[in-house]
């Protein structure tokens, strides 16, 4: 069942546990995600290996942001955020910060209005 949360306090959550709680907070995103739009064939725990142990070849980290946060704006129908404006909000790295919070509260937008 998807649920809202707060991505300030996840953002906390993921220094003090040294960046465990980001990855646990990116699986939900992804998870989420999946359900609002009710695909199947997205993996939200291949995601997570995509930024974790993907890290090692560098693009699949890459690949699995631009397409992290292209699901959350299907499954949101987040208008007004091109290609273009995600590519570069989700790149650099301060920007992308507050992009994520950006795609979070749309999450959590879709969710209320799901009424899950």
């Amino acid at each position: 069942m998807p649920g809202q949360r707060n991505f300030w306090i996840w953002y906390l959550l993921s220094i003090v546990t040294l960046g465990i709680a980001g990855l646990v907070w990116y699986y939900l995103i992804n998870n989420d995600a999946k359900k609002l739009a009710r695909n199947n064939a997205w993996s939200p725990a291949l995601s997570v290996v995509a930024v974790t142990i993907g890290a090692l070849v560098i693009v699949p980290v890459f690949v699995s942001i631009w397409r992290t946060w292209s699901r959350v704006r299907e499954a949101t129908n987040a208008d007004g955020m091109g290609a273009g404006t995600q590519f570069v909000l989700c790149f650099i790295p301060i920007v992308s910060i507050a992009y994520s919070g950006y795609l979070q509260s749309k999450l959590n937008g879709a969710i209320a209005a799901a009424g899950t």
